[in-house]
C-alpha cells in the first residue's frame, strides 16, 4: 500500500452542538488532493488548538469505520495550547466517500468536527 496525497477532499469543520466553537480550532481546515487509488493511504497531521482558559481532555474520537485511524500525542490540551492529531484514511471501496469524525472532550459540549470527502478510484488510476 503506498501513501499519496492526491484526490479526496478533507474539510475540517469545527462544531459545538451545531454552532461554531471559539474555544477549539483545527488546522488545516481544508486539504485537497486530485485522485486517490483504492490501494493508497492518506496521512495527515491536524493541529487542534484550545483557545480557552481551561484545560480540555479528549474523551473519545467518534469515527464511522475502521478505514480511519486516529492517534494523538496526549489526550489533554492545556489552556491556550494545542496538540497534534495524526489521521490516516485507508479507502475500502471505489467511488465517492464522505466520512465524519468527531473529537469529543470531557466536561464540555464543544467538539471538533472533521469531514473527509472525495473520490476514490480503482487501481487503474496510477
Amino acid at each position: 500500500m503506498k501513501i499519496t496525497s492526491l484526490t479526496l477532499t478533507i474539510l475540517f469543520l469545527i462544531g459545538c452542538s451545531g454552532h461554531n466553537s471559539k474555544s477549539l480550532h483545527a488546522t488545516p481546515e481544508v486539504v485537497t488532493w486530485k485522485e486517490l487509488c483504492v490501494s493508497d493511504t492518506i496521512q495527515k497531521e491536524i493541529t487542534i488548538s484550545n483557545r480557552s482558559n481551561r484545560n480540555l481532555k479528549i474523551d473519545y474520537i467518534q469515527k464511522p469505520c475502521d478505514c480511519i485511524i486516529t492517534k494523538f500525542q496526549h489526550d489533554e490540551i492545556n489552556a491556550k495550547d494545542s496538540l497534534k492529531l495524526h489521521l490516516t484514511f485507508i479507502p475500502q471501496y471505489v467511488g465517492y466517500t464522505e466520512q465524519n469524525i468527531f473529537v469529543h472532550f470531557k466536561n464540555t459540549k464543544e467538539k471538533v468536527h472533521l469531514l473527509i470527502k472525495g473520490k476514490v478510484s480503482d487501481d487503474d488510476c496510477l
